[in-house]
């Protein structure tokens, strides 16, 4: 009578055996893969017994679920036991396009991780598949009769890879940067392997060349993402009412303000359609783009605004806002300075209006009440980007300025900010109640300059914020729109 290697005699007597060796199992040796995106087969005279994919942190059998069982599977790793008279004598674990092969002397149980695995930034991956080899206890004769001799075993075809990696992927896109849309498409049947973000982002321009265009201020942003389940996405961007330009470009995040043509060059690989890696990976249909190259995702347009007027006589709106940082025995936070922008005596005709505030990552949107506006920040101490908008019934005016947060004193300090004017302009003010001192102020002035340094009294921090509702000259307002985006009620863009 033919019996397995494993004959029920032996094991009933090396079960205990057995199970002592296998209860901690160590792989003899790791050896990781060089090429072809990660994707390796069992070596030559193995066997695979089964294939698992990860898929929402779980492992799902591809082949061989009555083979192998893993338990307590994540992303970074599991156990597994062999079901039936099978052996484990190699275990392939993929992530990104990383891959390595642990090696194991014939075990029935063991486990296995991430460790080791790199993605090209250097970052640990998660696991994505991983490959079971060995084989079948070989049947033999008993010992007392001659053994029978066995046939080798052929080695088995690689396996053809049932995904795409994302740094191999092909796309198409369609994009019309007039409206603000576009659709981006993942090539072929294969699903991705990973996962391959897109951002579709608008920008405030100065003109409608794109020569003439700077400075940009980015106004809107879609972010979607192809993976192994998604294939398409779309986008939608809101425009700004004036000139602008769009851009649909390869990962997630955009550049928040272009001060020249050479830094808007940053962004040129990245967009689809462009003659550079990683956006020549994507072929134009029915772009809406550049006339040089039609697959070439960014568009330049718009026009200028043009505002009625609504009265013969000129109306000029000012808000002289401080910066009125808290004392220190107030901060709530050692890495934050805690800090208002405040205004206490708006003009009447501004009750009810909407101001948003947003100073590095925090936006804050308050109403003017009784002439009284203010807004709290907690930030770390340093230069800011600060963009602002007023809403009243008749418009809108979007302004940009840039800002320093000072650490706090043990007296509170207010930090008045320029005047700013929207039609012609004023002497410095004059402050008093400290110690003498010259501020630098980020004066922001529409069609006309301030002056760069304001005397002032014991104040660190400026923010020059203009807020305009109408002018005298629609000739002069044309201008102040083209500058910085005002749109009215009575637009007629």
């Amino acid at each position: 009578m033919k019996f397995k290697t494993f004959s029920k005699a032996f094991r009933v007597g090396s079960a205990l055996l057995l199970a002592m060796s296998m209860a901690v199992v160590s792989p003899a040796s790791s050896a990781y893969a060089t090429g072809n995106g990660g994707n390796v087969d069992c070596a030559e005279g193995l066997t695979l017994l089964a294939k698992f994919e990860v898929k929402g942190g779980k492992y799902v059998a591809e082949s061989g679920a009555d083979k192998i069982t893993i338990s307590e599977g994540t992303t970074k790793g599991g156990s597994f036991t062999v079901n039936g008279d099978y052996v484990v004598k190699s275990v392939i674990v993929k992530g990104s396009t990383d891959a390595k092969t642990v090696t194991f002397d014939n075990v029935t149980s063991g486990s296995f991780d991430n460790v080791g695995l790199k993605t090209k930034s250097g970052n640990t991956p998660a696991i994505s598949n991983v490959k079971f080899c060995g084989s079948a206890v070989v049947e033999t004769q008993e010992p007392t009769k001659p053994q029978e001799p066995t046939k080798p075993q052929e080695p088995t075809e690689p396996q053809k890879p049932e995904c795409v990696d994302a740094d191999d992927a092909t796309y198409t896109h369609y994009f019309d940067g007039k409206k603000g849309e576009a659709t981006v498409t993942l090539n072929g049947n294969k699903p991705l392997c990973d996962e391959q973000d897109f951002i579709l982002a608008s920008y405030d321009a100065a003109s409608a060349k794109y020569t003439d265009s700077m400075p940009q201020y980015l106004y809107d942003t879609d972010v979607k993402t192809i993976n192994g389940t998604t294939k398409s996405v779309e986008f939608k961007v809101n425009i700004p009412p004036c000139y602008f330009q769009t851009d649909l470009m390869f990962g997630d995040t955009a550049i928040e303000k272009f001060e020249t043509v050479a830094e808007t060059k940053k962004d040129y690989p990245r967009i689809l359609g462009s003659l550079e890696a990683p956006g020549n990976r994507s072929t134009g249909v029915n772009v809406q783009g550049e006339e040089w190259n039609k697959d070439f995702a960014a568009y330049n347009g718009g026009q200028a605004c043009e505002i009625e007027e609504e009265d013969d006589e000129p109306i000029d709106a000012y808000v002289d806002l401080m910066v009125h940082v808290m004392p220190c025995v107030d901060q709530k936070d050692a890495n934050k300075v805690l800090f208002h922008l405040m205004h206490n005596e708006v003009p009447a005709e501004y009750d009810n209006a909407t101001v948003t505030l947003t100073v590095g990552d925090q936006t804050k949107t308050v109403t003017i009440v009784d002439g009284k506006l203010k807004a709290e920040f907690s930030l770390p101490a340093g230069d800011y980007h600060v963009k602002g908008q007023l809403t009243t019934e008749t418009m809108s005016y979007i302004l940009h300025d840039e800002i320093t947060v000072a650490a706090c004193a043990e007296n509170n300090h207010d930090q008045h900010l320029g005047n700013v004017h929207n039609n012609h302009t004023p002497a410095a003010p004059a402050h008093a109640g400290h110690g003498a001192g010259a501020v630098q102020g980020a004066n922001v002035h529409a069609g006309h300059v301030l002056p760069a340094a304001i005397p002032a009294t014991g104040f660190t921090n400026t923010l020059g914020l203009a807020l305009a509702l109408l002018a005298s000259a629609s000739a002069y307002v044309a201008t102040v729109v083209r500058q910085k985006g005002v749109k009215t009620a009575n637009s007629t863009n």
